[in-house]
């Protein structure tokens, strides 16, 4: 026998279709399908949660004299930061820091602050200390203190020179108008 050499002719076999998906099997793939977005959404929300909850234990608020005072039996165990002027006569230098009393015109606080910057701190300067209350007195572990650069605001601002005054009442340090 000779070998065929050319296209053979003949029916061509084909590979049957398919069966179309039952019923069932659509509904399945439907629930498969919105089972992965539900399971991204909830990965999604618990990152959002745990973001959220891990950054709100690390955030210091910036509060002035007068509210640290009132807030704190609640920020007992807290660090947080006050602001506020250093009153007059009031610095003490001391072996493990330095002493001083805090003032926003409306209340006054006992602080002691380790670590000093030495050539910026002064009577009436205004600070923001950071630290813990320690009973009455407030123990700072850090100090920031504002200095000459224009900060503050300007003379046509009355609002804010009034409570700059304010702040500076009870101090014994000049006013700022």
């Amino acid at each position: 026998m000779t070998p065929v050499s050319g296209p053979v002719s003949g029916p061509v076999s084909t590979p049957a279709p398919a069966a179309a998906p039952t019923g069932r099997a659509t509904l399945q793939r439907r629930l498969h399908g919105k089972l992965r977005y539900v399971v991204a959404l909830a990965v999604c929300v618990g990152a959002i949660i745990w973001m959220i909850t891990s950054l709100s234990a690390n955030i210091n608020y910036l509060e002035t004299v007068s509210d640290a005072v009132k807030h704190r039996s609640a920020n007992a165990h807290r660090e947080l930061r006050i602001g506020g002027v250093v009153v007059r006569g009031t610095v003490h230098r001391l072996a493990d820091g330095t002493s001083f009393k805090l003032s926003d015109g409306k209340a006054t606080v006992f602080v002691h602050v380790r670590d000093i910057p030495s050539k910026l701190f002064a009577d009436c300067a205004p600070v923001v200390v950071q630290g813990t209350w320690n009973g009455n007195d407030f123990a700072g572990d850090n100090l920031l203190v504002r200095h000459g650069a224009n900060y503050g605001p300007s003379t046509k601002d009355a609002k804010h020179l009034s409570a700059v005054d304010n702040a500076l009442a009870g101090t014994g340090c000049a006013k700022a108008s």
